[in-house]
């Protein structure tokens, strides 16, 4: 196999697999990771696995649709990558015939339990029924979510080219035009900037701004309103997610208080984002400064952590019992909701140093005040 960015992470895998004797990643976030190979339609078209089988001892193999072939031996440095005809073959047959080649067919196996679904896990009794399978979803997680250096610039160039498209849309809205026309000039802003895909745009203002993700349509923005944005895409295999809110005119001194509580809560917990910081206590600390303000907090999370996913371990949530460690990197999002027409948002970038969390977004430091259009 040839040296790459995944052989020191194959290496962490193999010393974290305890008595595994191999582990079969399936989801585009680890095949990625420890292959090197970006196979979209994983995760698109859920049916058409790739599977990739890492030993204990020896190189790994790579079972890929033969649509997907000939970039997966571009892209990948792992030299044993068969392919399997969509339809003819079955993917966990295929599997099952390496696990006999290679010793492993009475071995004690790990493999992603989330993704697998219930028939291929089915199936992988009946071609393996001398395999123990044991699920490793969180191992893998918890490897991935120490990110490298490289794997931090990558995200923090692409949450500030989504947080410049935002701007972009703000400078076009005005009352009058419509949720899509802002919204597509956020789009058109995330792909002139480099962004591979827009993989969600939701935005909503008035009776829509509301809704947790609103569909950008056809309704016309008006004066007074809050008008709110949550915008994530692809940036060099990463995910990307920024959220903002803004106000049409001169904001009320409800909408300015409200608004101050989500950002205090943010500004607080970034502090807190030390190593060895339990996730939650953050939870707990965004909701005693929000009802601080006399306002309900009903978020079942107000972060989490990012990289190939989009929602990778840890999440900031009051049932983990997950600490911070220097290298994780989070989008931070309080979030409170007081009505169809009033709710606030506010979601940044955010590392985790010794010194409390790095934001890593919002260079010009704009998101202090409900933004005024």
């Amino acid at each position: 196999m040839r040296t790459s960015v995944t052989t020191p992470r194959l290496g962490k895998l193999r010393e974290s697999m305890g008595d595994l004797d191999a582990i079969v990643a399936s989801s585009l976030e680890n095949t990625y990771y420890f292959s090197g190979s970006y196979i979209t339609t994983i995760r698109a078209i859920p049916d058409r696995l790739a599977l990739m089988l890492i030993p204990r001892e020896g190189e790994p193999t790579f079972l890929v649709c033969t649509i997907e072939e000939s970039l997966a031996r571009k892209e990948s440095p792992i030299g044993d990558v068969r392919g399997y005809v969509e339809f003819g073959e079955n993917p966990v047959d295929l599997l099952g015939k390496v696990l006999v080649e290679k010793g492993l067919d009475r071995g004690t196996i790990g493999y992603e339990a989330r993704h697998f679904s219930a028939a291929y896990r089915e199936r992988l009794s009946r071609v393996a029924p001398g395999v123990s399978w044991r699920p490793v979803d969180d191992l893998l997680g918890r490897l991935r979510a120490i990110k490298s250096r490289q794997e931090i610039d990558t995200l923090s160039r692409g949450a500030l080219a989504t947080e410049d498209a935002i701007m972009d849309g703000w400078e076009s809205a005005r009352p009058g035009r419509t949720e899509r026309a802002v919204a597509l000039e956020m789009a058109n802003g995330m792909m002139t900037r480099g962004l591979d895909i827009v993989s969600f745009l939701c935005l909503g203002a008035g009776s829509h701004c509301g809704d947790a993700h609103p569909t950008p349509g056809a309704r016309k923005l008006g004066k007074g309103e809050i008008i709110r944005c949550d915008v994530g895409g692809i940036f060099q295999r990463y995910q990307t997610d920024v959220a903002r809110t803004a106000v049409f005119g001169k904001p009320t001194s409800k909408q300015t208080k409200r608004y101050e509580a989500i950002f205090e809560a943010q500004r607080r917990v970034v502090l807190a984002m030390k190593p060895g910081a339990s996730v939650r206590e953050l939870w707990k600390m965004a909701a005693d400064t929000v009802t601080s303000y006399d306002l309900p907090f009903r978020a079942p999370h107000i972060g989490h952590s990012i990289g190939v996913g989009l929602h990778e371990e840890p999440m900031i949530q009051p049932y983990s019992d997950a600490t911070l460690e220097e290298g994780m990197v989070f989008y931070v999002e309080p979030f409170i909701h007081l009505g169809p027409r009033d709710a606030y948002h506010v979601e940044d970038l955010v590392a985790v140093t010794p010194d409390g969390g790095l934001v890593l977004t919002d260079p010009h430091e704009r998101r202090g005040e409900l933004m005024v259009l």
